[in-house]
């Protein structure tokens, strides 16, 4: 930014600035093959630029923040039991930055590479995920993308005697996502602000019930937060993760609620829900 250094190295690239009528301006940055109309590219979210407004005057404009709200990922499973584990469905839904992110990996993926490009992007549970199909519906608007596939994971329910146990937290968000506090000296950079979302919804076999559900859990604290539920209807039992992010940088005097967080969420990981014979 000018107003922390104010030298001609702050400037690393020129982009194109559009005034509307009503003083704000649409920043349009060639750099980025799949920018959408009217939003930035994430990377100079909250940057000062130097707009050229004619020959003789330049103006010092602050390149907008996108809202959370505008950048969702959500990662729907659909789960069986069977006899070697679970098999299910996927569909992950992309909006703002995260479906532009995905379109522009997806672009530079090789052909004989998309599988695995597409198993990293959609494993869950274990190392033994298996993705069996997988797809994508590229709607004419770009800010949206959604990913389809189906999948089988042995081992990873168990049944004893006349019990099922699993556990339906097959996305685990942030493990090992630690801040070293106080070691750490500099801020965490986010690429932008962003809203996740994880369900699961196992199918009740026929025959079974549920006897054991984990309570619902959710905590918030200045930096961040999250919540998770569980929920049954009918024969379905779904658990809904949800977290967000409103940082673009994460200052050091932040690092010790962003842990808290974290201690709150990660014993929640271990829960299993248990089935037993009607």
């Amino acid at each position: 930014n000018y107003t922390e250094l104010p030298t001609p190295v702050v400037d690393n690239h020129m982009i194109a600035a559009i005034k509307k009528d009503n003083g704000d301006f649409i920043f349009l940055d060639g750099t980025d093959s799949h920018c959408i109309f009217g939003v930035p590219p994430h990377s100079i979210q909250d940057k000062e630029a130097l707009v050229s407004i004619s020959e003789n005057e330049y103006k010092v404009v602050r390149v907008p923040v996108v809202p959370k709200e505008k950048n969702k990922l959500t990662d729907s499973t659909f789960i069986r039991l069977t006899d070697k584990g679970i098999e299910g469905d996927i569909k992950l839904t992309l909006e703002g930055y995260f479906a532009t992110d995905t379109r522009s990996d997806m672009q530079y993926v090789a052909e004989k590479d998309n599988e695995k490009y597409m198993r990293n992007l959609m494993m869950r549970g274990s190392n033994k995920f298996m993705l069996n199909k997988y797809g994508s519906v590229n709607t004419s608007d770009i800010a949206h993308i959604a990913i389809t596939g189906t999948f089988s994971l042995d081992d990873y329910a168990r049944k004893i005697g006349n019990e099922w146990f699993i556990n339906m937290n097959l996305m685990k968000p942030y493990e090992h996502q630690e801040i070293d506090f106080p070691k750490r000296k500099m801020p965490v950079e986010f690429d932008f602000r962003f809203i996740k979302k994880y369900v699961t919804v196992l199918e009740i076999p026929a025959g079974f019930k549920v006897s054991y559900l984990p309570g619902d859990k959710s905590y918030n604290n200045k930096v961040w937060g999250f919540s998770m539920k569980y929920t049954q209807s009918g024969n379905k039992l779904f658990l809904t993760q949800e977290f967000y992010n409103d940082h673009l940088l994460l200052q050091p005097g932040d690092f010790e609620a962003w842990n808290d967080v974290l201690k709150n969420l990660f014993p929640l990981y271990k829960e299993t829900i248990t089935l037993s014979g009607k």
